[in-house]
């Protein structure tokens, strides 16, 4: 069985079955009321896992700041029925990583955890899911954040920090908050905004520009799902209607470009339509000539250029370079294996991780330095991660 991409409703689900100690978390791979202050908790975990474990280590969710310096959060067993977080680091664009702090986010039994990474620059970053911590020293130590609810998405730009979370810690978790931060271990503020955020809620940040769709609770009939954008860094927002179907969903994925280039996946019930905006939301247009599935995800460069997964017919990556009128499969990963996110940190440079569905756990990170069109993998040296 593939594992699925998780949706942040199942993320939702998964974070509070975490809490209420349950550990029956196989299979689940992560791809974003205010709190104030810091919690000095240092960041190593708990449980030191043997070091021949790293073999195993379980890549959950990347980032990058320049082609050269990576932050890589996985699992490794940290012994013979609990996994356990590590994060690695890499300073020369993947040769070698060596293993750096990593907060107390407890284990699991079974399969990987649900967290994620998100680093805004070589020093300041989050570690999210279902807390809160950060860092200004590049994971050297990490602080927790008094953030009340489940961090269920972090993304940052231009130096400002956005969280997502669910306050209410249901599990419908009916209305979702943004909170917004300007420096690290400082205060987390709720942001004020137009319409309200409901479970399924999607955050993407590019630069100071902020797109939140805001979920599956949004129903507005014929009007469609809002799409919450902000110009300004979070200060202020506007609503747009994103195209999507009410009471559906729907993701949007900037292009790194900028310009107000937008690419987005609406779920219509077991499909997907894609759609392209060059104007950030004010109009839309459907990229008709394929089916896709309604867990359709991209990762974009720019209004030409575009990753697409799960992609029609070969269920792979794709890459378009003409705006989506053509698609080219340009990787399939091993078999049994399961693509579960992708990204670009330059037009050129990209990146995506892909889940293994043999036990134990033992993903893959690999990149391409041409846009996408072709795929290495990212070896993680053991000798290099045991020190």
């Amino acid at each position: 069985m593939v594992v699925p991409r998780l949706s942040i409703v199942a993320v939702v689900a998964v974070l509070l079955s975490f809490l209420t100690g349950c550990s029956t978390m196989s299979g689940i791979r992560m791809s974003t009321a205010a709190g104030s202050g810091a919690n000095a908790a240092s960041a190593q975990t708990s449980t030191r896992p043997h070091s021949s474990s790293l073999a195993l280590f379980d890549p959950l969710s990347f980032s990058a700041v320049s082609l050269q310096k990576w932050w890589v959060l996985g699992s490794i067993p940290c012994d013979k029925v609990q996994r356990c977080p590590v994060i690695l680091r890499t300073t020369d664009g993947g040769i070698h990583f060596e293993r750096v702090a990593a907060p107390n986010l407890g284990s699991v039994g079974t399969g990987p955890m649900v967290s994620g990474v998100r680093f805004a620059n070589g020093s300041q970053g989050w570690v999210f899911g279902p807390g809160l911590w950060s860092t200004d020293n590049g994971g050297a130590t990490w602080e927790e954040q008094g953030v009340s609810g489940l961090v269920v998405d972090v993304e940052a730009g231009d130096g400002v920090a956005y969280a997502l979370v669910c306050a209410t810690r249901s599990t419908s978790c009916p209305t979702m908050d943004l909170l917004r931060s300007g420096a690290p271990g400082g205060s987390w503020k709720k942001v004020n905004l137009p319409a309200p955020l409901f479970v399924g809620s999607e955050l993407a940040v590019q630069g100071s520009h902020v797109y939140i769709t805001n979920g599956v609770g949004d129903q507005q009939g014929e009007q469609g799902s809002s799409l919450l954008i902000s110009t300004d860094g979070g200060r202020h927002f506007v609503v747009e209607q994103s195209g999507c179907f009410a009471g559906l969903g729907g993701r949007v994925q900037p292009a790194i470009s900028g310009g107000g280039v937008l690419w987005e996946s609406c779920p219509t019930g077991m499909m997907a339509e894609a759609r392209r905006s060059n104007d950030d939301g004010e109009t839309w247009h459907v990229l008709a000539k394929y089916l896709f599935s309604n867990g359709l995800s991209f990762a974009a460069a720019s209004a030409t250029t575009a990753l697409v997964w799960p992609s029609p017919p070969s269920g792979g990556l794709a890459l378009t370079t003409d705006g989506g009128s053509t698609l080219r499969t340009v990787f399939r990963g091993p078999a049994g294996s399961d693509l579960f996110w992708a990204g670009y940190s330059d037009p050129w440079r990209a990146y995506l991780l892909i889940a293994t569905n043999t036990f134990p756990y033992a993903g893959q990170l690999w990149k391409s330095s041409d846009g996408g069109a072709t795929w290495s993998q990212v070896h993680f040296a053991r000798r290099d991660i045991n020190r």
